[in-house]
This record gives C-alpha cells, structure tokens and sequence, in this order.
C-alpha cells in the first residue's frame, strides 16, 4: 500500500514537474516569440524611421525662360514725294560777278560736233557785224555756266558807256575755265566771248572785242 502511494506522489510529482517544465518552456517560447515581435518591430520602427529621415530628394525641374523674339521690323525710310514748286518769275535783270573789260573771241569753226545743240544753232546763223555770227539779231557768244543755262538763250546786255546789244548764247564755258562763281574767264576775266567768222583787223590785233564794246557789262536782262 506504501508503495502504492510513493508510485501515485512519483507520477504526480512528474506531472508536476512535466507542467511546470511545459508552461516554462511555454513561456520561454512565448518570450522568445515576443522578444523577436519586439526585436523584429523595431527594426521595422528603425527602417520605418530610417526612410522617414532620409532628405527627400526634390528633381528640380529645369524651367527654361521663354525667350520672346519680338518680330524685327527693317526700318523703313519714308519717301516723301517731291513737293513740286512752282518757280518763282525773279527779276529779269541781273548785275554780274566782277570782271575784266576784256571781250575775247572763239571761232565759229571750232564747233564740230553735228550733233550739238551749238553746231545746230550754227546752222542757222549768219555773219554780222564785226564779223561777228548772229541769229535773229543777236551776237552769238559764249558764256559761263552762272549766265549760260541752254543753248539758244537770250540776253540784253546793257555796257557802262550805256552801249547795249542782245546776245544769245551759243557756247557753254566749262567751269575749269571760270572762275569761283562760273562766271568771267579765268585768263582774262572776260564775261562775254563772241563767236567768230572772221574778226576785225583792230580786234584780232588787241585780241579783245573791247575796242568795239568798250567798258564792262553794267547788267543783263533776260529776253522772252
């Protein structure tokens, strides 16, 4: 019956034993589990907090600036139409630049371009007076550019002795042969050159027309 007992306090002690040994190893895996949860949740927090605290990295985006092209506009000049005026009628008479007394002389034949408005105003001139040729009255000469504007151009020509003649313009003196004003010949000074057939004995000896003409030109006017 002893014995009996002592078997019943074993077992009962083994499962005592057996229970204790469970619900420790029971508790020993629940505490190693939790331990794990708790290891594995904060590693979990510490990556959590990890891509938290990472400086989020903003792509900056490249903004270009519009470049704005104004339309290019060529300057455009104004053309301004020619006003067209009407000449103002100036006085007919004209008081010429200073010169000489001296009257030269060009002969006719030096004129040999048959189709110049010279050559065709020869065509009808004669020889007047003083062996001088005219048209319509009038002593061809030549003059400067100041005076002489076409050819065929008519003057009265009134001298100082108060001598006067209408002359008409049948040459054209080249500017390099006048003066500053393009008026009286450079050599002499000579305003009026007549145009020649064949010039007087006393004219070609004193190589001016002066002894005809004496005295400087007081004024011209122009004739219609």
């Amino acid at each position: 019956m002893m014995k009996r007992k002592v078997f019943y306090l074993s077992i009962f002690m083994s499962l005592i034993l057996s229970g204790t040994l469970l619900g420790a190893s029971v508790s020993m895996i629940e505490t190693t589990s939790s331990d794990k949860n708790i290891v594995s949740e904060k590693k979990r927090v510490v990556k959590e907090t990890e891509v938290k605290e990472e400086p989020e990295v903003v792509e900056e985006e490249t903004i270009e600036e519009a470049v704005v092209t104004e339309p290019v506009v060529a300057a455009v000049e104004e053309v301004q139409t020619p006003t067209v005026q009407t000449p103002v009628q100036s006085d007919p008479t004209i008081i010429p630049y200073p010169h000489s007394d001296f009257k030269t002389y060009m002969y006719a034949s030096a004129i040999t371009n048959t189709a110049s408005a010279q050559y065709q105003l020869l065509t009808k001139a004669y020889v007047g007076d003083y062996g001088i040729m005219m048209v319509d009255g009038c002593y061809l000469v030549a003059m400067g550019t100041a005076y002489a504007h076409y050819i065929g151009q008519k003057y009265q020509v009134t001298f100082e002795t108060g001598q006067v003649i209408n002359v008409m313009i049948g040459d054209v003196k080249q500017d390099i042969h006048t003066d500053q004003y393009n008026s009286a010949g450079i050599a002499n000074g000579d305003l009026l050159e007549f145009i020649v057939s064949q010039p007087p004995q006393e004219v070609t000896t004193m190589g001016s027309y002066n002894v005809i003409f004496p005295g400087k030109v007081a004024y011209l006017t122009m004739i219609n």
